[in-house]
């Protein structure tokens, strides 16, 4: 395999949860709902620690399909990917939970 190949399927991976959760926003430009977001997030075999409004985002912690700890800042109207990053303190949740729900910004 090449590093043309291998880069194109990174490229791929880390665009996968924008493409999904992208085809089906709000017509009235409101935000998505945050179990939107998770469902979506999913189904593309990203797994929620925890997710977080913000007013002109949606910052989520999880584990990729590939089991790597990222964390996500989402546009909140369409769910495209503004920023990804690695983390490295998934497994610090105390919850019996798998994720947590925080709210800010009033929503």
């Amino acid at each position: 395999m090449t590093i043309r190949h291998i880069a194109a399927a990174a490229c791929l991976l880390f665009a996968t949860p924008s493409i999904a959760i992208a085809q089906s926003q709000p017509a009235d430009g409101s935000s998505l709902s945050l179990s939107v977001i998770e469902q979506r997030l999913a189904a593309d075999g990203f797994r929620v620690i925890e997710i977080e409004r913000y007013p002109n985002s949606v910052e989520v912690k999880g584990y990729e399909r590939a089991g790597l700890c990222v964390e996500l800042h989402l546009d909140p109207r369409t769910g495209a990917v503004l920023r990804r990053e690695r983390d490295d303190d998934c497994d610090r949740s105390d919850s019996s939970d798998d994720y947590h729900h925080h709210r800010r910004g009033g929503h």
